[in-house]
């Protein structure tokens, strides 16, 4: 599990915990305030930041901490709410602080609603809309880039290996995209992608981890079972996106289809959707992509 992984996880970890709500005073590992919430989370996370134990540390340190750590502060009016990535911390250097968790939820400690310790109500340290408080963001506070191995990450694989319908989405523009994560389906609708339907099932407990990235220069995605591709392109400057799903060694075959005029992958179950598309509109077979 990557560090952002990590870092995030556990801010959700105690937003979820009642355990822990929102104080001033008693800030760094019972209760919280907004700024010692984001420390504790990132240095949890293997970020070297450090912590303290009184207010030398607080939201108008946290530029200077988090950068020195390898953070990058980006002013927020370069990026908006629209362009924040899963990990950014969202800072307002005199008043508040929140993590951006993705799918446009944010994170954070907020008040205590009655003076007790821990988190009677539910809301003093939560998950929330982005869009509140947008307005008010100085930095964007983002963690420096990881470019994980893909067999580095087994904490995923366990979460995610539990199958289901793998749906497959269009962009106008000619990209294709496989996933079987509901939010991310959500989102892509939103942002025009059509929903083509379940283009396989992917198998409960598949043994072969098909590995998942991303070229931001030609917006493709690309999925593989081949470890040594996987290892090729994230050098030649793919984004390593996880394991989404696995395959099995033997069953149906899902076929993998290049446009090298639209710079674009395909994937297809049905043999004869990828005998059309190589015949008739210019794609190239580059043959089983892995089993389901």
């Amino acid at each position: 599990m990557s560090k952002i992984d990590k870092m995030v996880a556990k801010a959700i970890e105690i937003a979820n915990n009642d355990a822990h709500g929102y104080s001033m005073l008693d800030r760094w590992r019972n209760d919280y305030d907004c700024s010692s919430l984001m420390y504790i989370c990132a240095n949890d996370a293997g970020y070297n930041i450090g912590v303290g134990t009184d207010a030398t540390r607080y939201t108008g340190t946290m530029k200077r901490d988090f950068t020195k750590a390898g953070f990058t502060a980006i002013p927020f009016s370069q990026v908006g709410l629209g362009g924040l990535k899963r990990g950014d911390i969202l800072l307002n250097e005199v008043h508040h602080t929140e993590m951006y968790i993705g799918n446009g939820k944010l994170v954070g400690a907020h008040w205590n609603w009655d003076g007790k310790q821990g988190d009677s109500s539910g809301n003093e340290i939560s998950i929330g809309d982005a869009y509140i408080y947008s307005d008010g963001w100085d930095y964007v506070l983002r963690p420096p880039a990881e470019t994980p191995k893909p067999k580095e990450d087994e904490d995923l694989k366990k979460v995610i290996n539990t199958g289901g319908a793998v749906h497959r989405f269009y962009n106008p523009k000619g990209w294709h995209m496989l996933t079987l994560d509901k939010n991310e389906m959500a989102a892509m609708k939103k942002n025009g992608w059509k929903d083509e339907g379940v283009a396989f099932t992917a198998p409960k407990g598949g043994v072969i981890p098909i590995y998942r990235f991303y070229n931001p220069n030609i917006s493709d995605h690309l999925f593989t079972a081949d470890y040594k591709e996987a290892e090729k392109v994230q050098k030649n400057g793919w984004r390593y996106e996880g394991v989404p799903f696995f395959g099995t060694e033997t069953g149906k075959a899902v076929f993998r289809l290049y446009n090298p005029k639209l710079s674009a992958h395909h994937y297809t179950a049905d043999a004869k959707e990828r005998d059309e598309l190589v015949k008739k509109h210019g794609w190239t077979d580059e043959g089983i992509a892995w089993r389901y």
